[in-house]
């Protein structure tokens, strides 16, 4: 897979420093709040009280509630997720719901997870006895200010799941309920390539002028960005923001975590390092290197252009926190090689 930077990210976090150079207390605020529901979440899924925990977990979906990937025939209600999650809290025996990877933005959140359950009776159609079972997947949430999930996009890999009942006959199964239940738009492979575009266009800073016509491209029309300054923006600020941001920051180069991605959505921590060669924003600490570093989730069109994202943002110097780069150094060779960003030469 080619190395990703997230092309995005760098522009839009950058909108949502201020004088200290962090995302809005109210942002920050909201992203404290979606992370605590989505470890609510798991502590209740994996809670022993099992009817006390059923009881509270529907309690955690607003009555509004739309979630999609559940069932074939769109979004499910209250009801419906009522419904869905009674065998996964009542029938589903031994099973541990490990978080692999969650992202927050403000409040939208998007979480990689995987469980080790022993099955008993007919599941998918095979007759399974103590039968050892992995299931995993990406969701997407959107969190309100109380905390409630208002709606939900489950990702589940099915073909995964089946193929260990029932082998290759099984795994194309669940590639075609995949089709019927993960969503209409790009598909994660998809999704992937529409970041690889990303990355073309914006790592060009040997070329200004190419590359601010290939970036600007890949905006949709209809463009919304939320957490930039506390307010949010279409593409016609972001134009006028980029050219900014590139005479402040001419030179950054993006790296990012392995991807989250379902539903036309992506979502990653990200990190930017780069020198600062004109003030920003009425900052200018003189021409120094600059470390920033957050998370992101973007939603695109079926074309594969960006057409609403959610940044959160925090802004530091390397010169003076250089314990926090080479963590952040540290992290990075931890990640698989397909997920991490070689520098431009």
């Amino acid at each position: 897979m080619k190395a990703l930077i997230l092309s995005m990210a760098l522009p839009l976090a950058l909108a949502v420093t201020r004088v200290a150079g962090h995302s809005t207390p109210e942002w920050q605020a909201q992203s404290t709040t979606t992370r605590t529901a989505l470890a609510r979440m798991d502590e209740l899924i994996n809670s022993p009280v099992r009817e006390t925990a059923y009881v509270d977990y529907l309690a955690l979906f607003h009555p509004r509630v739309q979630a999609w990937g559940l069932y074939p025939d769109g979004a499910a209600g209250l009801a419906r997720i009522r419904e869905h999650y009674r065998p996964v809290f009542f029938e589903l025996g031994g099973g541990v719901l490990v978080s692999d990877q969650v992202i927050v933005a403000g409040p939208m959140a998007a979480q990689r997870y995987h469980s080790l359950m022993v099955l008993n009776g007919t599941f998918d159609g095979v007759e399974a006895n103590d039968r050892p079972v992995v299931i995993r997947g990406q969701t997407f949430f959107m969190i309100d200010e109380e905390g409630l999930i208002r709606e939900r996009w489950s990702n589940h890999d099915h073909a995964y799941r089946m193929a260990q009942l029932r082998g290759e006959e099984g795994a194309r199964e669940g590639r075609e309920l995949a089709r019927k239940l993960n969503g209409p738009g790009l598909s994660e492979a998809s999704t992937i390539d529409a970041l690889a575009s990303l990355v073309e266009a914006f790592n060009q800073p040997e070329s200004p002028d190419r590359r601010e016509s290939a970036v600007v491209a890949l905006l949709a029309p209809r463009l919304r960005v939320h957490g930039l300054d506390g307010e949010m923006k279409d593409s016609g600020a972001m134009q006028a923001f980029l050219r900014e941001l590139w005479h402040a920051y001419p030179d950054l180069i993006l790296m990012t975590g392995p991807p989250v991605s379902g539903w036309s959505m992506v979502a990653a921590q990200w990190r930017a390092s780069g020198s600062q060669r004109a003030p920003w924003r009425n900052q200018f600490g003189g021409r120094v290197p600059v470390s920033m570093h957050g998370e992101l989730i973007l939603k695109f069109t079926a074309g594969g252009l960006v057409e609403e994202a959610w940044i959160d943002a925090r802004t530091r110097s390397c010169d003076g926190e250089p314990e926090a780069c080479e963590t952040w150094a540290e992290r990075l060779q931890s990640w698989p090689e397909q997920n991490r960003t070689d520098p431009i030469p």
